[in-house]
């Protein structure tokens, strides 16, 4: 067959001649050459194996697609319109005939959703929005140090059914998910009844072990008088207190760490290790000469790294809220005309703690953390490639090194690049593991 084609294209024999003298058919040959590598202005790209080939070819909706990963762990992922665009720039630089708008200046819709199909690890997500602040707080130095203390204390043998993680979360009797309801078709605003136009916000102080231990959680309600109605129907053991901003404060700390030392069984005989981040009403006097007293070495995450390294946050509160605004949603439709107060909230509350509360939960947050197992290779340089960008100057649009096949630079789509002089961040180096946020009492 390959000496058969390289008669033909040497004109030593026709399509016709070579069938008969190799003793291939006629449409085989035809269809083999067809399918050979074709060139189209000053680029090649081979025809798609199933149906119509793509518009740019493979070779570019490859680059396409890796662009579009690559940005999307750089915190600044692409959007459709993003998409469109640069699909129609590709074309128009590289003199690829297409059927794009030429008004807009983007590929359409259909080209958009084939493009999917033809790339089915790419998804449309609805991102979560992410500080600055967490993107570079996200660094490598910073993860090892805390990696490090991890080892320095379970040196001592420390059991994972000893093994912390203590956070707080934010629960209003307004629901901010909402679901999708049926409607009228036409219809330009579909509206759902709601308790108020903002809600009140209780703060839940949670804590979940290694093994899969729930410390019973802690409510805070924003008032200044406690009142035991507040707590009708909370999950059992649970505590409640209140303060005038419904925020943790220091002397809430030290009360809620009296009820885990209580419920967990801490003491200076009973090693433990307590996991949480490096808000300040973490830090006092009277929270280190408590934990130290009983026993309790408190680690820190540092700073602006909750979000990869917390156990609750990776596993345990997404679910919690999406059961717990389930729930209030529910109570609204079986109420009509009431509004959720503050003294429904601790049932409503139970119903979802209770039912996202299971074990696999807690392991898998941990894991996942890289915690328990101890793990500090679970973030790879694609985790702290974000951070390494914005930190050392360089274009969050820059391919990887090596590809010298992209025409279309990051100067084509202004809403992905930005400047990385805007970004201002102060250097950790030299800092001791206190002042970088890694507080370790021991």
């Amino acid at each position: 067959m390959q000496q058969a084609i390289t008669d033909i294209k040497n004109k030593t024999f026709t399509i016709r001649a070579a069938s008969r003298a190799y003793g291939i058919p006629r449409t085989t040959i035809q269809d083999v050459m067809r399918s050979k590598s074709k060139t189209t202005g000053s680029r090649e790209y081979t025809a798609g194996k199933i149906g119509r080939k793509p518009i740019l070819g493979d070779v570019f909706e490859s680059e396409l697609k890796d662009y579009a990963l690559k940005m999307s762990g750089l915190y600044y992922g692409i959007t459709k319109h993003d998409l469109c665009k640069l699909a129609y720039q590709v074309a128009e630089r590289n003199n690829i005939e297409h059927p794009f708008n030429e008004d807009r200046k983007m590929a359409g819709t259909d080209w958009f959703h084939g493009f999917l199909k033809r790339n089915p690890d790419l998804t449309m997500r609805m991102p979560e929005a992410t500080s600055l602040s967490r993107v570079i707080g996200f660094r490598r130095s910073e993860v090892n140090r805390f990696f490090d203390n991890l080892r320095q204390v379970f040196a001592q043998g420390i059991d994972p059914g000893r093994l912390f993680n203590v956070d707080e979360t934010g629960l209003s009797t307004v629901p901010t998910q909402r679901d999708h309801v049926l409607a009228p078709k036409g219809r330009k605003q579909v509206a759902r009844a709601s308790s108020a136009e903002r809600g009140i916000t209780i703060t839940v102080v949670g804590c979940i072990s290694a093994t899969g231990v729930f410390i019973p959680p802690m409510l805070i309600f924003p008032r200044k008088n406690f009142c035991k109605r507040l707590m009708i129907g909370a999950p059992p053991g649970a505590i409640g207190s209140c303060s005038p901003s419904g925020w943790i404060n220091s002397d809430l700390f030290i009360i809620w760490l009296k009820h885990f030392i209580k419920s967990s069984g801490a003491s200076m005989e009973n090693k433990t290790v307590l996991l949480l981040d490096n808000h300040e009403s973490h830090i006092s006097l009277a929270a280190f000469e408590l934990c130290r007293s009983n026993g309790i070495s408190v680690i820190s995450f540092a700073p602006h790294t909750s979000h990869r390294c917390q156990p609750l946050d990776l596993t345990v509160y997404g679910p919690l809220k999406t059961a717990y605004f389930k729930r209030c949603s529910d109570w609204m439709a079986s109420n009509c005309g009431q509004r959720i107060k503050d003294e429904n909230v601790a049932a409503l509350f139970s119903d979802a703690y209770c039912k996202i509360a299971t074990v696999d939960k807690c392991v898998n947050g941990f894991r996942a953390a890289g915690i328990w197992p101890l793990n500090s290779a679970i973030f790879g340089d694609e985790d702290f490639a974000a951070a390494d960008h914005l930190l050392h100057g360089r274009s969050l649009a820059d391919k990887s090194s090596g590809n010298s096949s992209t025409v279309v630079t990051s100067n084509d789509i202004s809403a992905v690049g930005t400047p990385s002089s805007s970004v201002n961040h102060a250097s950790s180096e030299g800092k001791s593991a206190e002042q970088c946020g890694i507080v370790l009492y021991m």
